[in-house]
């Protein structure tokens, strides 16, 4: 599997001013892969699922300890290039 979609989305343009991009495009790569975009809906939904059924300290707080520095991790990657201007 190529996962054209999901590299659409991680090489979307942006820049200092805000995204900037084509959007028609970016859409066009979104549905020309169906079966790409309903496997990561099926991972999400699975994640999901998992994370819900563990409950509150087995699933959602455990989740928490490891998703939270992600975040920050992932807003500090795409906040650099808005930093450094």
């Amino acid at each position: 599997m190529d996962f054209k979609l999901l590299r659409a989305f991680i090489d979307f343009p942006l820049s200092s001013n805000g995204i900037e991009g084509n959007y028609a495009d970016l859409f066009s790569k979104i549905i020309s892969s169906p079966i790409e975009a309903i496997l990561l809906q099926g991972l999400f939904l699975l994640l999901t699922i998992a994370i819900v059924s563990g409950g509150i300290k087995g699933g959602i707080e455990k989740a928490s300890t490891w998703m939270m520095p992600l975040c920050i991790h992932f807003l500090h990657c795409v906040s650099y290039p808005f930093l450094n201007t």
